[in-house]
This record gives structure tokens, C-alpha cells and sequence, in this order.
């Protein structure tokens, strides 16, 4: 195809039209070129969306498992087996492997009476069911599985309190 150059001499400048309505009806691509402008910031958003999903349900699995087995009175809380409870709970948070939950997981139990008045972080303290009657606090963290690199680290935490 030979594209016609034609010229226009008004006023004493010579001034090619090379086809310019062409050029601006032109619109080959351009849904492509906008695809590819918000393709980005979609696919960010979805997976952010996911990632925010997945740290609700670790959240929701950990309140449900904690408060399950306090009211349940699992064997490993009454005869004060971490690594048994620990596995318990594990076993009831099935959106992460249970030897991957029981690596990370955090959990630390004792009576009410003995914990600080102000706030305080969960680490791997005591884990004590004290005596029968006692009122006890039972808590956990769980690091959140996380397939986003650029958030900052999500933990999943929980806590219950019940009388033994």
C-alpha cells in the first residue's frame, strides 16, 4: 500500500497531510494497551484481596480450635503436654500443614491470677492449668501463611478464658 503525500501551500508553507485521519481513527490495540495498563494494579489487588482471606480463615481456625478445646477439655491442656496441645490444635487448622503449625505455633496457658495487668506479648511462656475451679487464660499466635513478599508479617492471634 503507497501512502500519498499531498501538499497544501497556503499561506507559503508547504505542510504534508500524511494521512492523519488515518493515524487518529486509528484504534488497532488499543483495548490490548489498556489491558495491559490495568492488568497490573488487578492482579495486585486480587492477590492482596487472597492474601487477606487467607490470614481471616488462619484467624477464624485458631479462635474456633482454641475455644473448642476449652470447652471440650482436651487431655493435653488438663495434664499441662504443650507439644500435645499444640498438635491438637494443629490438627484443626487446616489451611497449614500440621508439622509446619506445630513449628510455628505459640501457645502459653496459666491461671488467671498469675498473668500481667498490663499488656503484654504472647511468647512461649508457661503452660500450667493450674488447680481445679481456677480461672485460666489460654493463648496463641500463629505466623500466617503468607505468598504476598512485599506486606509486612501477619500473625493470626487468639485467646480464651475458662475456669478448669
Amino acid at each position: 500500500m503507497k501512502v500519498q503525500l499531498s501538499h497544501s501551500f497556503a499561506a507559503g508553507f508547504g505542510r504534508p497531510t500524511v494521512a492523519l485521519d488515518k493515524l487518529r481513527r486509528c484504534q488497532g490495540g488499543v483495548a490490548a494497551l489498556e489491558f495491559g495498563i490495568i492488568a497490573g494494579p488487578l492482579v495486585m489487588l486480587i492477590v492482596a484481596v487472597l492474601q487477606f482471606i487467607v490470614y481471616q480463615y488462619t484467624q477464624n481456625l485458631l479462635n474456633n480450635a482454641l475455644y473448642d478445646s476449652a470447652a471440650i477439655r482436651e487431655t493435653a491442656i488438663t495434664s499441662n503436654n504443650k507439644t500435645g496441645y499444640k498438635t491438637a490444635i494443629c490438627n484443626k487448622i487446616v489451611i497449614m500443614a500440621t508439622a509446619q503449625c506445630a513449628t510455628a505455633i505459640i501457645v502459653e496457658m496459666q491461671p488467671l491470677q498469675d498473668v500481667s495487668k498490663t499488656s503484654s506479648p504472647i511468647t512461649d511462656g508457661p503452660f500450667t492449668s493450674g488447680t481445679v475451679a481456677q480461672v485460666i487464660l489460654l493463648r496463641a499466635i500463629l505466623p500466617v501463611t503468607q505468598f504476598v513478599p512485599f506486606i509486612p508479617a501477619m500473625n493470626a492471634k487468639a485467646s480464651v478464658v475458662f475456669r478448669r
